[in-house]
């Protein structure tokens, strides 16, 4: 596999039930291997009859879709609230940067705890678990144009580039 290929299927975004992007990828890939179709799923398949009296059955199964969220509402601030997609640590979620997959194209955003800060926690909130659910995307634009651009339902995948490390 050449890096460039890597690089456009790890930075490709497609949470479950939105893989498209990956989607047309990998059928751009394989349009030469064999016969290509789609099942409602939206699971891609590739047939590519043997040859021979008894050729050999092989099958490679892979997922094309990513762990993430979708927007389920919009409060009045404009904040994102999310439901998640895939097993999420909340441990790993606080501040991290994100993209919000819009009907316009993608914006960026970040993904924000929403609690009070450090010094102004109790004893007791401070030993409380992280709760997904308390998790909002900020995306630093006022609540009447955040409503314009996003959707319930639209994707939201961490904001991630591809990096070589090493050899």
């Amino acid at each position: 596999m050449n890096i460039d290929l890597l690089k456009r299927l790890t930075e490709a975004r497609g949470v479950p039930g939105q893989e498209d992007a990956v989607r047309e990828i990998v059928r751009a890939e394989m349009k030469d291997l064999g016969e290509l179709s789609v099942d409602r799923m939206g699971s891609l398949h590739c047939v590519r009859k043997g040859k021979g009296n008894n050729p050999k059955k092989l099958m490679i199964a892979a997922h094309m879709d990513e762990i993430g969220f979708v927007v389920k509402f919009i409060d009045k601030d404009g904040f994102l609230r999310l439901q998640p997609l895939g097993g999420w640590d909340p441990r790993q979620m606080a501040s991290q940067r994100v993209i919000v997959g819009t009907q316009g194209g993608p914006r960026k955003g970040l993904l924000v705890y929403g609690t009070k800060p450090k010094h102004l926690l109790s004893d007791a909130e401070a030993k409380e678990a992280i709760k997904i659910e308390s998790f909002f995307v900020d995306l630093g634009l006022p609540g009447d144009e955040v409503r314009k651009l996003v959707r319930l339902g639209d994707q939201v995948t961490m904001d991630r580039t591809f990096e070589q490390i090493g050899n």
